[in-house]
């Protein structure tokens, strides 16, 4: 987010067609973090001269790390470049400037020990014999779940950099970041990236790879991008009764983003960052914006009666506080230097408020998973295949197959309704 806007800009070639997948996420740090990313590969470039070793500049170019350096400055959205450069800062780390980075067993063998001592990739590698080396490529996941989670800390300075949270035994105070006390003590300081992390990582790293044989033309086959990803983790469609268990225990600024996810079949972003602008009450659509859209095209989301109904309600509430976005929350703080309530505030993401209401309700489920429950449901109402890739707002159908659920139920149905072979040929004896 920057003002109040998704940025879903792309590494992009000199066609100006997208190299790689959309990563859109906030930071306003971007523009340090590449200065820094460039200052350690210039310093790793000037090793071998300094050795006395006879490194051509023609070769250090197509080395990982310059060619992750130049890849990074095509980028072209601030929060986008800031994302991908600490993905490769984190390949290219060596963390024994931090040995506590890396989650070893307590029974770790020297050999495990000694490989956590070194950078998952070297940046002086040759982008060539990186992307050859199949086995390395395909070792990387598994490297990168042993990281553990980093946090950005801010100086007195207005600077910061990426370290360990710190441990909860440690005073509220020294722990205070942004000007709130114990922000930092939810962190666990063993906890590792998750499997959507790793896949951003593997993400970025395509990008790199997909740059140099696209734009720069130094590897001489195309990459098989498809061995070195790894599957993100299934959409799970949540059942109608669940998932109403879970309004039942939501907050009520949740309960209508969920009712309104569900009737529109919204990715999160899109739900929690509606405005009364995009809505048309007489023409029942909403219209989102290209700087909404996961694939950056505009689109319209017609309104049925349900939706409508609610989206009437929220545009009302939303007029008469004299605010344009549809969802907030109503924080019952006082502000310090009025000592008055702060009233209805946007929302930036639910995670803990849809953490806490799966909690109560007894069950685990991601936010996301509301889309599938949305398209499951389209196809139990008998929605066309079409329309429901249409709907969903997908490209391929082959994505909106990983959100249907075909269950046990479904299925006999339809081999139920199949026509029997015996009956259609089967003869009428007075015939014969």
């Amino acid at each position: 987010m920057m003002r109040g806007k998704r940025i879903t800009s792309v590494l992009r070639g000199d066609d100006g067609q997208p190299l790689t997948v959309n990563n859109a996420k906030a930071a306003s740090h971007a523009f340090r973090l590449e200065a820094n990313l460039r200052a350690e590969l210039q310093r790793d470039a000037e090793l071998p001269t300094s050795n006395g070793h006879a490194a051509t500049e023609a070769s250090i170019r197509h080395t990982f790390g310059a060619v992750a350096a130049a890849a990074l400055r095509r980028v072209k959205s601030d929060p986008d470049r800031a994302n991908r450069a600490a993905h490769i800062s984190r390949l290219l780390r060596v963390p024994l400037t931090n040995p506590d980075e890396v989650f070893l067993r307590p029974k770790a063998t020297a050999a495990e020990r000694e490989q956590a001592r070194l950078p998952i990739i070297d940046p002086m590698m040759d982008i060539r014999d990186l992307a050859a080396n199949q086995e390395l490529l395909s070792s990387i996941p598994s490297q990168l779940r042993c990281r553990r989670v980093l946090v950005f800390r801010r100086s007195k300075e207005g600077g910061g950099c990426y370290a360990l949270p710190r441990r909860p035994a440690e005073s509220a105070a020294e722990t205070s970041m942004n000007g709130r006390r114990g922000s930092l003590q939810r962190n666990s300081s063993d906890r590792l990236l998750s499997e959507t992390s790793v896949r951003h990582h593997m993400v970025t790293l395509s990008g790199v790879l997909r740059y140099a044989y696209k734009i720069l033309k130094c590897l001489p086959y195309p990459v098989d991008l498809e061995k070195i990803r790894i599957e993100s983790r299934a959409v799970t469609p949540i059942p109608l009764d669940t998932l109403g268990k879970i309004m039942e225990n939501s907050a009520p600024h949740l309960r209508s983003g969920i009712h309104l996810t569900y009737l529109l079949g919204l990715r999160k972003f899109e739900a929690w960052h509606l405005t009364t602008e995009m809505v048309d009450l007489p023409a029942q659509k909403i219209t989102l914006s290209s700087t909404m859209t996961k694939n950056g095209k505009a689109t319209v989301i017609p309104l049925n009666a349900d939706a409508l109904e609610l989206v009437r309600d929220l545009v009302e509430k939303a007029d008469a506080g004299g605010r344009i976005r549809l969802l907030v929350y109503d924080d019952p703080r006082r502000d310090p230097s009025t000592g008055k309530p702060r009233g209805p505030r946007p929302i930036e993401n639910p995670r803990n408020a849809w953490r806490s209401a799966c909690r109560r309700a007894g069950v685990r489920y991601r936010y996301h998973d509301i889309k599938s429950t949305f398209t499951t449901m389209l196809n139990r109402s008998g929605a066309s295949a079409p329309l429901i890739q249409a709907l969903s707002r997908h490209a391929n159908w082959s994505t909106t197959l990983r959100y249907l659920d075909l269950d046990s139920p479904e299925r006999r149905e339809a081999l139920d309704r199949l026509p029997s072979i015996t009956k259609s040929t089967s003869t009428d004896p007075a015939q014969e």
